[in-house]
């Protein structure tokens, strides 16, 4: 009798677990005077779902006397690991680990700016083609990045 007590208290924690850490997903600043329930259930589980957010998702979690904060945790800027793009050829990017992969110069950097700008525009869908004559008109107002329509296929 003892093993289905705990099994049905295990059960009944877990389902507390989970719905502490689905209110702060919902809203990651929780206040007692707004939510008390919610922020008791959040103090009660606070250890487990602190482990449990930082293992899943990188989120880190703060509770103190009055409110609980759910935030993710910022990245760290290592400008000795810059993006990198693959090699050409299969065998190249088969057999180098991607760390050796080249790196992103100044230029590329520009085009995935000019890129994300684009698609930051707020047009829900659009096609690589109209991407790219974007990107090439806000290219070519710039002579750094101008894009080359007869360069090497490596440049493209």
């Amino acid at each position: 009798m003892s093993e289905t007590v705990h099994s049905i208290l295990d059960a009944e924690h877990e389902i507390e677990v989970q719905r502490a850490a689905r209110a702060l997903l919902a809203r990651p600043l929780l206040a007692e005077s707004r939510d008390p329930a919610e922020y008791a259930l959040v103090r009660r589980h606070a250890k487990a779902l602190r482990e449990r957010l930082f293992d899943l998702a990188g989120y880190e979690l703060a509770v103190h006397a009055g409110w609980a904060r759910l935030r993710k945790r910022p990245i760290e800027h290592d400008s000795t690991r810059p993006l990198r793009f693959p090699p050409l050829s299969k065998h190249a990017r088969r057999s180098t680990s991607g760390d050796r992969w080249p790196a992103f110069d100044r230029r590329r950097y520009v085009l995935l700016a000019l890129a994300c700008a684009t698609l930051c525009r707020g047009v829900q869908q659009t096609t690589i083609r109209v991407l790219v004559e974007e990107v090439a008109g806000l290219a070519s107002r710039s002579t750094s990045t101008a894009p080359e329509t007869s360069g090497a296929r490596s440049r493209r």
